[in-house]
């Protein structure tokens, strides 16, 4: 399964994203979906870090690692679509 597959909350016909802005189901500018895709992706890699670590133990193991960069890849591209620096 993609990441892309794993379907938004829905609440009362409206898109939730992480940061609890609501946009219609079928978000207008190509924008704004991308936006709800990656926080959609964000969401499941951070799940799947959390799960990989708890069977684990490590957060050096390879499967952690990787998952790890894939998620810092797509915070990346998040931020680079909202334009925020990340904070120190």
């Amino acid at each position: 399964m993609y990441c892309t597959e794993y379907p938004g909350p829905i609440y009362r016909g409206l898109m939730l994203s992480e940061n609890q802005t609501v946009w219609p189901q079928q978000p207008e500018s190509i924008r704004a979906r991308q936006l709800l895709s990656l926080e959609n992706e964000i969401r499941v890699l951070r799940s799947q870090m959390e799960q990989l670590f708890i069977e684990q133990q490590s957060f050096i193991a390879d499967d952690v690692l990787e998952v790890s960069m894939m998620l810092d890849l797509k915070i990346n591209e998040y931020m680079r679509l909202t334009n925020k620096k990340p904070s120190l």
